[in-house]
């Protein structure tokens, strides 16, 4: 339901006819706590770019990240925003932004502190920003998570604010602001600043992003707090990478008679047992087993193994049979 004349006037809008015409650049501006790690109290922020859309800064004083950043102070006082979000340092900011000048028809027209708000007078240019963050600035948050994550210990990324933002020509800031919130409770290692950033750095040119769907699903699995909700969400994701994955490498359109090493014999005749199949590879679990013997050398029998009980256990579960999934190694 859209908001009336009336309800824009006591907010303190003016209607302004004509229109006043205003021409700003936008940027998309959010922010996150990281969960899992700390740095050291002195250490100073770091700011890089991730892609030519989307820069990023890291680090324990969010304003100063902030000032590096976009020249300006996210907050007038830190301490009372981070207690008001329930949250603590480290954050992540990323800014998102085209370098397009973008003109709006602003009916309604509002002063507050020095920024101008307005009222759906940019929604094309809003709309284009939000397409470069599911595009540009999603797919490389989980890059940073996945960076800064290693084997003992889970790093989380959870998004705070969500800023969108223009500037006018004349330096003042056009603001249109969107916030959600989510905090939990975790535990955190002490790790090196500068060594985080640089592995950040370190992987963005080699990285390829999975596609759409898979980005934006892992997202929203890491900013889920129904647990329920977030084991879907990442669930798919995964699902889809690997049949995405798979469907990707040529083999053989069927299974071959001969080269079978004695140890898979009984296997792959398991995997073919069913008088209907001609030995054609249609399952990620049968290639896997095809470029396991005739390719990928450094996989053994039991990582065949692995891979088949865990494969069991996701038919299992997905088809409703009982199947207890905490058994289940987690370094499997």
């Amino acid at each position: 339901m859209p908001i009336t004349n009336e309800g824009l006037k006591a907010m303190g809008f003016e209607e302004k006819i004509p229109p006043i015409i205003l021409k700003c650049k936008f940027f998309c501006l959010k922010i996150y706590s990281i969960n899992g790690i700390h740095f050291g109290e002195q250490d100073v922020e770091y700011v890089g770019r991730l892609n030519k859309y989307c820069t990023f800064g890291i680090g324990n004083d969010l304003n100063n990240i902030c000032m590096r950043m976009i020249k300006d102070k996210y907050c007038d006082n830190q301490d009372e925003w981070i207690e008001e979000k329930k949250t603590s340092a480290p954050f992540l900011v990323t800014c998102t932004e085209d370098n397009i000048e973008y003109t709006g028809s602003c009916t309604w027209y509002k002063v507050d502190k020095e920024t101008i708000l307005t009222y759906e007078s940019f929604s094309d240019a809003k709309s284009k920003i939000n397409k470069l963050v599911v595009d540009y600035e999603i797919p490389y948050t989980l890059l940073i998570t996945s960076q800064l994550t290693s084997e003992e210990n889970l790093v989380k990324i959870t998004q705070l604010d969500t800023c969108m933002m223009g500037l006018t020509t004349d330096g003042k800031y056009l603001q249109d602001i969107s916030m959600r919130f989510s905090g939990e409770i975790t535990t955190s290692k002490k790790v090196s600043l500068s060594e985080s950033f640089n592995l950040v750095v370190s992987k963005v040119e080699s990285y390829t992003v999975p596609g759409k769907s898979v980005p934006r699903l892992m997202y929203d699995s890491m900013q889920e707090t129904d647990k329920l909700k977030a084991f879907i969400f990442a669930w798919i994701a995964i699902e889809i990478l690997i049949n995405k994955s798979y469907k990707g490498i040529p083999t053989d359109d069927k299974f071959p008679t001969d080269g079978i090493p004695s140890e898979y014999s009984d296997r792959i005749n398991k995997l073919f047992n069913d008088p209907m199949r001609d030995r054609k590879i249609t399952t990620p679990l049968m290639k896997y087993a095809y470029l396991s013997i005739f390719h990928w050398k450094f996989l053994t029998i039991y990582d065949y193994d692995v891979l088949k009980r865990i494969s069991k256990i996701r038919n299992d579960f997905m088809h409703g049979e009982k199947s207890i999934i905490c058994r289940l190694s987690s370094q499997r």
